[in-house]
């Protein structure tokens, strides 16, 4: 099961590759934060930065803390502030693991937000914010919240629904990707008939108002073929291991 889990730093480093590739639709209020953001770190070099540090290099590259480019450090920072949109909004299913029964335990909002910086621009809110939550014993336990962890299968489906794939698409469609997840995770093993009676029987035990014609063959083949591409999407843009 470890092999399943990942931690949230390491989410956090394979969100980074997503979001320069896919911009994520924010809202009008991150819109301006954002660019105000970018223009911090695009400004002429005899302006004085707020945190005091020399100006050493030009407008293209400021050398925060590990030399990476404006853009690369301001893209790590979108990112940071996406993730922790999602996990206020209990979007990012994460766990901690109780150190009393070694048993995983759901890590709420409330359980990590009073011990995190309050600036939701603070890129560095994974290490140098953390959690408190109770144990199933009682005792109350605290770490550092870089550490939490995600079922990878979870990760990568929040991926698909919240930023690669995030309008709404037809419910028909949607039904048979839930279907196909379900039952193989991913692109199903066969092909033909067989699978799609095997979907039929999933779908008309687990949706409501389930109707065989509204899940024709030309349906299931439009699922698909957008699973295929969103599981193209996660082998591209993900971080080599």
């Amino acid at each position: 099961m470890a092999d399943d889990l990942i931690s949230l730093s390491e989410a956090l480093n394979e969100l980074e590759n997503f979001i320069a590739a896919k911009e994520p639709s924010w809202t009008d209020h991150w819109q301006t934060e954002l660019a105000k953001d970018l223009a911090s770190l695009l400004k002429p070099t005899d302006q004085a930065n707020e945190d005091g540090l020399p100006d050493k290099y030009p407008p293209p590259v400021r050398a925060w803390h590990n030399g990476d480019s404006a853009a690369v450090w301001h893209n790590y920072k979108k990112a940071a502030l996406f993730l922790r949109l999602h996990m206020e909004q209990g979007h990012l299913p994460l766990h901690v693991r109780d150190p009393a029964e070694d048993r995983l335990l759901p890590l709420l909002p409330e359980d990590w937000l009073p011990w995190t910086p309050k600036d939701r621009l603070a890129d560095d809110f994974l290490q140098t914010g953390n959690y408190g939550v109770r144990g199933r014993d009682g005792s109350r336990f605290y770490a550092q919240l870089e550490y939490a962890l995600i079922y990878r299968k979870e990760f990568d489906q929040w991926l698909i629904n919240h930023l690669l794939y995030p309008s709404t698409r037809a419910g028909e469609r949607e039904a048979i990707k839930r279907a196909v997840y379900a039952m193989w995770n991913g692109y199903p093993p066969f092909q033909g008939k067989a699978r799609d009676r095997k979907i039929h029987e999933w779908l008309a035990k687990n949706e409501e108002d389930y109707l065989p014609e509204k899940y024709s063959k030309a349906t299931i083949n439009r699922a698909l073929a957008e699973i295929h591409e969103e599981q193209l999407d996660l082998l591209r843009y993900k971080s080599p291991r």
